[in-house]
């Protein structure tokens, strides 16, 4: 009798895994955090009210947002969009906080 117990329980523990883990999968589907292999934001320079659509959105999975390599392209005009810089520095300096807070990447 108790090997058919000990089977029982085994089975279930291992039933009880399968559904975490499939939870935990579809948890992470609602990730939009940009890590490798999608790891790339292009931001045009030009374009503040979409620059500051993309640094202010948050993942549903994991709060913050994370934007992976940004790519900012410059146009020739610079000085005219030194508001880019500062979105940039304060998307930065969050990404530094979230990821001393968190140690899952």
């Amino acid at each position: 009798m108790s090997t058919r117990t000990d089977s029982l329980t085994r089975r279930l523990s291992q039933v009880e895994r399968a559904v975490a883990e499939h939870a935990e999968q579809e948890r992470l589907t609602a990730c939009n955090c940009r890590i490798p292999p999608r790891g790339i934001t292009v931001l045009y320079k030009q374009d503040l009210a979409g620059i500051e659509k993309e640094l202010s959105q948050t993942c549903p999975v994991h709060g913050f947002r994370r934007l992976g390599q940004i790519l900012l392209v410059h146009s020739d005009y610079p000085y005219k969009y030194g508001r880019a810089d500062e979105l940039l520095d304060q998307y930065n300096a969050r990404l530094k906080a979230w990821e001393a807070e968190n140690d899952e990447f």
